[in-house]
């Protein structure tokens, strides 16, 4: 009995007649074995401790700020996992559907070659043969095609996949850093200085009011909501746009 190469050729495997191919270049490790997105380093910590030195809570002012959904993040990244393994375990019984049926369309094509030259009466007939080894050519060239069409995509379905969990991922941290920004914002613009310690800021002059801690962390709120603070009023213009 023949080897399932020395049957149909090169890049054909198994025990005849159950048979396999795999085209050139195509096998080894499968893209969902080491496809890992959104797996970059992250802390999800927090560190105000400079903006809240001098202040009433320079020793406590953790406790106002969130901790990281670090569950929900998990949470994605579960559910894209078994989307992942969905997909290669689909990709996975597709590619062996496609080689079986390659290999029994090339069973065929032998045994209607051994039934064409039995009937010729010839020990060899060199017209058979070659209109044999053009159909299993054919076989072998569709069977590959839809091989090379099938895995490319199923690779462009994990890539995508990823990217989503990767844009999950950045869109939860980024929002989790704004909301502990705009916690930060509100808590410094609060009563967290003592009344009359002053701050010298060469870059704000006064204009005749004195910038206390409290008025500065003020300043900074307002700021950072791209508006204007005014010390003499003691009023954030949110209505800023710029200029003198």
């Amino acid at each position: 009995m023949p080897t399932c190469s020395e049957a149909y050729g090169a890049g054909w495997t198994g025990t005849y007649p159950n048979c396999t191919y795999s085209p050139s270049g195509i096998g080894g490790q499968q893209p969902w074995e080491n496809l890992q997105p959104g797996d970059k380093p992250f802390t999800g910590d927090i560190d105000y401790g400079e903006e809240f030195k001098g202040t009433t809570l320079e020793d406590d002012w953790k406790k106002y700020f969130d901790p990281y959904p670090e569950e929900e993040e998990e949470m994605l990244t579960r559910a894209w996992d078994i989307k992942g393994r969905q997909l290669g375990d689909v990709w996975d019984l597709k590619a062996k559907g496609l080689g079986t049926t390659a290999s029994g369309k090339l069973g065929q094509v032998g045994r209607a070659g051994s039934t064409a030259i039995g009937k010729s009466d010839l020990a060899f007939s060199g017209t058979i043969a070659d209109i044999e080894r053009q159909k299993r050519g054919e076989v072998t060239g569709a069977y590959e095609q839809s091989f090379g069409l099938g895995k490319t995509a199923y690779e462009q379905a994990m890539i995508s996949g990823g990217l989503q969990l990767e844009a999950d991922v950045y869109g939860l941290r980024k929002d989790w850093r704004k909301e502990q920004r705009d916690t930060l914002n509100v808590i410094l613009a609060g009563d967290i200085y003592e009344d009359g310690d002053i701050v010298d800021d060469p870059n704000k002059p006064s204009s005749g009011a004195e910038w206390s801690r409290e008025d500065r962390a003020r300043m900074q709120s307002c700021e950072a909501q791209g508006g204007r603070w005014d010390n003499n009023t003691k009023i954030c213009d949110t209505n800023y746009q710029g200029g003198g």
